[in-house]
């Protein structure tokens, strides 16, 4: 991964075929605080401290990255959402690259994308000797058929790169879980592809990161072979 650090530094060029993947981590550097008052609110209901970091974590990391695209103050984007729910800014002053978030264990991604809308993963590994049932029970058949004939070493992780690539897709489309997990299936290989699903995601870029520290990671582009490219913050 490319590490430009500091905020400070300069920062990469984002062409219509790039998907920037941002890499944060609890244990790294602190970013300035630019939280809004509803997030900082929503922050101060979590109980648990360790998800409280990682919501603040994630949501200043997220201003300060479409901040830098967009020539911004982080402090003065404003976030809306869609009628599902996917997150969107509102009212940029120059077009607005598509962006998604997500966060597990002490780890964010952050995906930006100015070709194409983009949905993103990051999902913290943990042994369990559940995850066929559990693939059985909300993944597509030829998905869990393709898990359940791995050697058993190697199905936990098929199972989270299935999980990751899933999870990425519904929310690319927006629609999260309102669209049934069995409903489109993905072949979580070295170069991941659909087997079935939406008209024209065939067409779409899977990317599965490679996992690093028991993390899991994928993105999908809705572009035709985006460049995708990780950076730490």
């Amino acid at each position: 991964m490319m590490a430009p650090a500091a905020l400070g530094l300069d920062w990469p060029a984002l062409a219509a075929a790039d998907v920037h993947v941002w890499h944060l981590d609890l244990d790294g550097a602190a970013l300035p605080d630019v939280l809004s008052a509803p997030e900082q609110a929503r922050a101060a209901q979590m109980a648990d401290p360790v998800a409280r970091a990682l919501y603040r974590l994630a949501h200043n990391g997220l201003r300060h990255v479409l901040g830098r695209y967009l020539h911004q103050t982080p402090a003065s984007l404003r976030f809306g959402r869609l009628p599902q729910g996917k997150p969107v800014l509102e009212g940029p002053a120059t077009p607005a690259p598509a962006f998604n978030l997500s966060h597990s264990g002490r780890r964010v991604v952050i995906g930006v994308s100015a070709g194409g809308d983009l949905g993103v993963d990051i999902e913290q590994m943990r042994a369990t000797p559940r995850h066929l049932a559990v693939a059985k029970r909300f993944f597509a058949a030829e998905e869990y058929a393709f898990l359940a004939a791995q050697p058993v070493p190697d199905q936990p992780l098929t199972f989270y790169r299935l999980w990751t690539l899933k999870e990425a897709f519904i929310k690319l489309t927006g629609r999260g879980l309102a669209q049934p997990l069995d409903s489109f299936a993905i072949r979580p290989t070295p170069r991941p592809h659909l087997l079935r699903g939406d008209t024209g995601a065939e067409a779409w870029t899977y990317h599965c990161a490679p996992e690093q520290d028991g993390y899991a990671c994928a993105i999908i582009s809705a572009r035709t072979q985006a460049r995708i490219r990780h950076f730490t913050l």
